[in-house]
């Protein structure tokens, strides 16, 4: 099972989703929104709030196995329009220029790593990383506020670089994400392990790009609802390249 890199003189290098990986937000997002939009009058239950907010994501980002590689050309202006039109569609009761207030109160709120918390199983999987000499970096579909909320998070500054699309011009799972990754770490993409809880962009994205890779299913009931309309990719997804917690990963790496 393992990548026996000290025999063939390849170091492996370990690339880790953000959201659903790394860090989930406290509290939700739909509660973050429910209690914004209240404080500009907007007297919408929390279960309304979550299904238009759950509606705009679905609309605002297509499904990413079945978009053309255009389609997930990206950067920062376009990811604040996207959020702009998600904000706007949630709070169909606000003018523009409310709505454009509480956008930017929200974009604010969610680039501060306070609001984010680490998975109970992160620090302790990243140390071990360290001490065994293995370079990670994280790698997400994000924008330039995944860099600012890292720095409250100490075990995530240890990260040799912050990649996000909206900085790379490109989603996962175009192959150019992981492409220029490569690239600017100056190395080859076979030495990428890619480990994220998204079987498409985390899993058959990086696998189709050359990467070595590992789909991190925390939550499984949930996770197979996710790849239940995409057969391909759950019948691609094999056992022994899933893992439910992230120490596992080093089985990988040294077993």
């Amino acid at each position: 099972m393992g990548f026996d890199f000290h025999a063939d003189g390849v170091r492996p290098i370990v690339l880790l989703d953000a959201v659903g990986t790394l860090m989930y937000p406290e509290p939700t997002a739909a509660i973050v929104y429910h209690a914004f939009g209240k404080r500009l009058g907007v007297e919408v239950p929390l279960d309304e709030i979550r299904r238009r907010f759950d509606m705009a994501r679905r609309a605002y980002f297509p499904p990413l196995a079945s978009s053309e590689e255009h389609e997930l050309v990206t950067n920062d202006e376009r990811e604040r329009r996207r959020w702009r039109e998600i904000v706007g569609a949630v709070f169909l009761e606000l003018s523009n220029s409310l709505a454009d207030r509480l956008f930017g109160e929200l974009w604010e709120y969610f680039a501060d790593g306070n609001h984010w918390r680490l998975f109970p199983d992160v620090e302790p999987a990243l140390r071990e990383l360290s001490q065994r000499g293995i370079p990670w970096a994280i790698a997400s579909n994000f924008d330039e506020r995944l860099e600012r909320a890292v720095q409250a998070h100490v075990a995530l500054k240890e990260a040799v670089a912050v990649f996000h699309s909206a900085k790379l011009g490109i989603c996962k799972p175009a192959p150019q994400f992981y492409l220029q990754i490569a690239a600017r770490l100056d190395a080859h993409v076979t030495q990428l392990w890619m480990i994220g809880d998204d079987p498409d962009a985390d899993f058959l994205g990086a696998r189709n790009s050359g990467c070595q890779a590992l789909w991190l299913n925390r939550h499984q009931g949930r996770a197979a609802n996710r790849i239940a309309a995409n057969r391909i990719a759950a019948n691609r997804i094999a056992a022994d390249r899933t893992i439910t917690e992230l120490h596992q990963l080093t089985h990988y790496l040294f077993d």
